[in-house]
């Protein structure tokens, strides 16, 4: 049962902390890419505010192997989600290079 607990803290944070990493990063430098590259900024800011939340709990409940395990998934998820992310942004900035 404790084991959830490593799942449950890593999502409820992660989802929590991602829309302020998300926020403070756009502001930084402005989003061209629309909803979708809006939506995987947003997977990729929430996967890497979880990473270290997963490491922490899992070694916090004993799971250490657990914890290591989904920190290691959210950052492959958050580099999967960057490079969607990217690929939206390249093309508009291709599409409008004026802005770029």
């Amino acid at each position: 049962m404790t084991i959830y607990i490593v799942f449950t803290l890593t999502l409820i944070i992660g989802l929590a902390g991602g829309g302020f990493v998300a926020s403070a990063s756009a502001r930084r430098s402005p989003l061209r890419s629309g909803l979708g590259g809006r939506v995987f900024h947003y997977l990729a800011s929430a996967s890497m505010t979880g990473a270290p939340v997963a490491v922490l709990s899992g070694l916090l409940s004993g799971y250490w192997v657990v914890g290591v395990l989904v920190g290691l998934g959210c950052l492959a998820v958050c580099a999967i989600s960057l490079l969607i992310h990217a690929a939206f942004e390249r093309r508009a900035t291709a599409e409008n290079p004026r802005h770029a």
